[in-house]
């Protein structure tokens, strides 16, 4: 059964509305998870990834104290945010520190194992661009547990007329 996150953070990836890379990308994660609940991040294949790696943000969870590492991003992501952005803790950048939305998206997923797809709001120069969606992915240790993520970020842009939105990755 799943559990359902708080509606501020997101939906379980479950019950969204996916574009197609976004349900490739987790019938990709599900396929890895065999028999187990979550596949672990030695499992993804750079070959298998590569049509997502572009738009792939890998995160590493750390519990002592709780914080979140930016362990690498996809070339498209840093082209579309302006910066590149791998390294970094969470609790060191303003939107991303501990008690925002952002840190307690990455929080829930840990917390609960879930997958979850949210709207965020876009902060880079595309002005055709409106908002992005982020699929995050959990991925376990050797012991079960939630030690990193992969986000998969797609770009929602304008398309004609401002009713139109339609996403880069369709």
């Amino acid at each position: 059964m799943s559990v359902i996150p708080p509606a501020e953070l997101g939906q379980h990836a479950d019950r969204a509305t996916l574009c197609t890379k976004a349900q490739d990308m987790l019938a990709y994660w599900r396929g890895k998870a065999g028999t187990d609940r979550l596949p672990q991040r030695r499992q993804m294949s750079v070959e298998e990834l590569a049509a997502h790696l572009p738009n792939l943000v890998f995160i590493d969870r750390h519990s002592d104290p709780v914080n979140f590492r930016i362990r690498l991003m996809g070339s498209e992501v840093v082209r579309k945010s302006l910066q590149d952005r791998t390294g970094q803790w969470f609790s060191d950048v303003a939107g991303m520190a501990h008690g925002t939305r952002f840190w307690r998206r990455y929080d829930w997923v840990a917390r609960y194992s879930e997958p979850l797809f949210a709207d965020v709001d876009y902060a880079g120069a595309d002005e055709t661009v409106r908002l992005c969606q982020d699929l995050i992915l959990p991925l376990a240790d050797e012991d079960g547990r939630v030690s990193s993520m992969m986000t998969l970020v797609t770009y929602v842009r304008m398309n004609g007329s401002p009713a139109a939105l339609v996403s880069d990755q369709s």
